[in-house]
């Protein structure tokens, strides 16, 4: 019983960061039972406790593919958590709503399913970036323990999630691997545009070694051969004792010199050991 209330809880989590990610107000997120969850004048049953509109025909195309996205990241975050869950099953009303949002921009069942595979990929993509996945634990365990998340508690866990010492760990392999001795602090605030970004700026930094927000990688890495090496500007700025830099990045195309439109800019700042 208390796997599979954590694996709902992993499912309304998802829920719940996607809807921060995409700019979707979410009120409320709870895994209590429905009797309970009706009883309370807070909360509006939508079939997932974000409390979005999914209005069957949104106004902008944009708009539809954030709610779509929206209703898969729950069942993808609970299968990504427990893969052996029912989370197909749990997710029927997602997976139908999400449907029934595409049908109104598809002319055809074969549209339909490209334009919804499509989606799903994105919103597997986005859960599986270091900066959200940790987001959606964070909010899981949360929800374990309290049970119901009002919108207040909802923004500070996702501002500011709290970081286990070996969750840390893992995160500072993988977003920088070189450690600097002089170096107390590490700011790293950037933004990316390209391909794995819809074209949107999408935030892309961390701090060190407080805090993480994301990872730094070029998302058409699989054409770009000029990914940003955060490394080496920071062993840069320890030779020159400089406490910020400006970063304007465009990477580069790779071997068959396809350009690559993928870009970053934004600051790098340290602190140094007294």
């Amino acid at each position: 019983m208390a796997q599979k209330l954590k694996a709902i809880a992993f499912h309304e989590a998802g829920h719940a960061v996607m809807c921060w990610c995409e700019g979707v107000a979410v009120r409320t997120i709870s895994i209590l039972p429905e009797d309970e969850v009706e009883s309370l004048d807070s909360i509006s049953d939508t079939g997932s406790h974000c409390h979005m509109d999914l209005d069957p025909r949104p106004k902008k195309r944009s708009r539809m593919e954030k709610l779509v996205k929206v209703c898969l990241a729950g069942p993808y975050a609970q299968r990504r958590y427990q893969p052996r869950s029912h989370w197909r099953a749990d997710g029927e009303y997602d997976f139908g709503s999400a449907a029934e949002l595409i049908n109104s921009f598809t002319g055809s069942d074969r549209e339909a399913e490209a334009y919804l595979h499509l989606l799903e990929i994105q919103t597997q993509q986005e859960l599986e970036h270091e900066n959200i996945w940790m987001r959606v634990e964070a909010l899981a365990s949360a929800l374990v323990e309290k049970k119901i998340l009002s919108a207040r508690k909802i923004r500070s866990i996702l501002k500011d999630p709290p970081i286990s010492a070996q969750r840390l760990e893992q995160i500072m392999k993988y977003a920088m691997p070189i450690p600097f001795p002089e170096v107390s602090r590490i700011e790293v605030e950037l933004t990316e545009c390209g391909p794995g970004t819809n074209n949107k700026d999408r935030s892309r930094g961390f701090v060190w070694p407080q805090t993480y927000v994301g990872s730094i990688q070029c998302s058409n890495a699989s054409i770009c051969a000029g990914n940003l090496d955060l490394a080496q500007i920071i062993a840069q700025m320890v030779d020159d004792q400089a406490d910020e830099r400006e970063v304007l990045h465009q990477c580069s195309g790779g071997d068959d010199n396809r350009p690559c439109p993928t870009s970053f800019n934004g600051s790098v700042r340290l602190s140094y050991v007294e």
